[in-house]
């Protein structure tokens, strides 16, 4: 600082002494690299709905041959 009048200024550029330094950037060669392969999350939940619709029409599947058979039941009765 020096005195200047009555006021006080900087004798130098604070920032004077900073030398800004290129950022290098790193060139990833293979060797480098791991890759990691995952199950797309999308493909997973979409076999998990597809069993599930699976369960769901075997369920009703069987549901339909016990009606069909409580219907033979109820006809051989009807003929008594």
């Amino acid at each position: 600082m020096k005195k200047v009048g009555d006021v006080y200024e900087q004798d130098m550029d604070p920032y004077s002494e900073y030398q800004h330094q290129p950022k290098q950037e790193i060139q990833p060669t293979c060797s480098n690299m791991e890759v990691a392969v995952q199950p797309k999350r999308i493909d997973t939940a979409r076999q998990k709905m597809n069993k599930v619709i699976d369960g769901i029409d075997e369920a009703i599947e069987g549901a339909e041959l016990i009606f069909e058979f409580g219907n033979k039941l109820a006809e051989r009765f009807r003929r008594f």
